[in-house]
């Protein structure tokens, strides 16, 4: 009796915890998306040592070290104004990443609200709701933040709340698409009959079954955000000077490509660097969420 009642509990706690361990040796086995996961690690870390690591002020200007080179005192050369360029790139990780993870969070949370809320419905407000993010999704995001940002203004909130608007229909859609499915099962059709209230039903039993998908759209977005943040930049319309920012440092660059490679060659890395990290880790996200994916 003892070692039957042992069995059903040893396979209870096996498939309790059997699907984590069986995602993290999935995505363990992925050397591109660990990779990644590692960069983005190194990258993270940089930025909140910032305060530490930079040998210069991100602001400090030194005219007797104008458009200097690679060297000792500055690894990776000054700007027009005698600025180092390391130091710089450090604090400039920080704007960014700020930027992008709030306006990219503010798109997750709302979007994913919206999604639900629509595919759980459906009828009307699912036409009403999916009809509005259609009409957003009509527009290229980099076009409706620059349209956004010319009513807002350039901030570094402001571009944070660009970012939220025009990604929030790319979570709506994720969420809903899921949602759809999910609220005719079995076990929602249940919650129902016992008398869940909705609002229980959508955040404890809908939400953790898509959040799979919405992670990785996660990371996806995360990659475009960084891009979309230093585009706003380069543009001059994003985060303005003297705040560091490598959108900004790579349009100030762009015109002594010649005389002063290195204004424009380590600003075009460092933005390079957490958008390659992300879409590894989205790639590797994707593959063990859903691996019939990788045959495709």
């Amino acid at each position: 009796m003892s070692a039957e009642t042992e069995t059903p509990t040893s396979e209870i706690d096996q498939g309790e915890a059997g699907p984590t361990r069986q995602f993290l040796r999935q995505f363990s086995e992925n050397r591109i998306a660990i990779f990644g996961l590692g960069l983005l690690g190194f990258l993270l870390l940089l930025t909140l040592l910032a305060d530490i690591i930079a040998p210069y002020s991100a602001t400090e200007q030194n005219y007797d070290a104008v458009l200097v080179g690679p060297s000792l005192d500055h690894p990776m050369g000054t700007d027009e104004l005698g600025r180092d360029l390391f130091s710089r790139i450090l604090f400039g990780y920080r704007i960014i990443f700020t930027i992008t993870i709030t306006g990219v969070l503010a798109a997750f949370v709302t979007g994913t609200l919206l999604g639900l809320t629509a595919g759980y419905y459906g009828s009307w407000l699912d036409e009403g709701l999916m009809r509005g993010v259609d009409i957003l999704m009509s527009f290229p995001s980099l076009i409706l933040a620059l349209a956004l940002i010319a009513a807002i203004g350039p901030s570094q909130w402001g571009i944070a709340l660009v970012l939220g608007i025009a990604y929030t229909p790319i979570f709506a859609r994720v969420a809903r698409s899921e949602s759809v499915s999910l609220s005719n099962e079995t076990f929602i059709r249940s919650l129902e009959i016992r008398g869940v209230s909705t609002p229980r039903i959508l955040v404890a039993h809908m939400f953790p079954n898509i959040l799979g998908p919405l992670i990785v759209t996660v990371t996806l977005q995360l990659a475009f955000g960084i891009l979309t943040t230093a585009t706003l930049s380069f543009l001059g319309v994003g985060v303005q000077p003297p705040t560091p920012s490598l959108g900004l440092m790579l349009a100030d660059g762009k015109d002594l490509i010649t005389t002063a490679w290195w204004m424009s060659i380590f600003p075009g890395i460092a933005i390079m660097l957490p958008v390659i990290a992300f879409n590894t880790i989205g790639d590797g996200l994707r593959d063990t969420f859903d691996p019939k994916q990788v045959n495709n």
